[in-house]
């Protein structure tokens, strides 16, 4: 039986080991921020579920979050999953593997290194 999978890993070292990130290549970046942070700018081929949405001054968790990632990937898909600090992409891989997602890698430190890092954005 497939156990799930959760790596923490540095944005340099995913560049390393998995850029160009494409299907092809069996890596998919699932962004997790707001949807105005995404557009402003994200990852290359990036999909987006935000984790939480913010409703007046609080936050809650996207009680669809599951049935939206569901539609964009496999439960076999290799996600690699980001936000923009690394806090709720942390919390979202965690969570995943749960549902039955297996192949999960949270991207520590988030968007924000991925940027300062000088990783290409669209």
């Amino acid at each position: 039986m497939l156990r799930p999978l959760l790596w923490h890993m540095e944005s340099q070292l995913l560049y390393l080991s998995v850029w160009p990130m494409n299907s092809s290549a069996g890596h998919r970046y699932l962004d997790v921020r707001t949807p105005e942070e995404f557009r402003a700018r994200h990852a290359p081929g990036a999909v987006n579920v935000p984790y939480i949405y913010q409703v007046g001054s609080d936050w809650r968790k996207n009680s669809r979050f599951l049935e939206e990632v569901s539609a964009h990937f496999r439960k076999d898909d290799e996600i690699i999953v980001g936000c923009q600090s690394g806090l709720m992409s942390e919390m979202a891989a965690k969570y995943l593997p749960s549902a039955g997602f297996y192949g999960v890698i949270d991207m520590a430190g988030g968007y924000s290194v991925w940027t300062r890092s000088g990783l290409p954005t669209d």
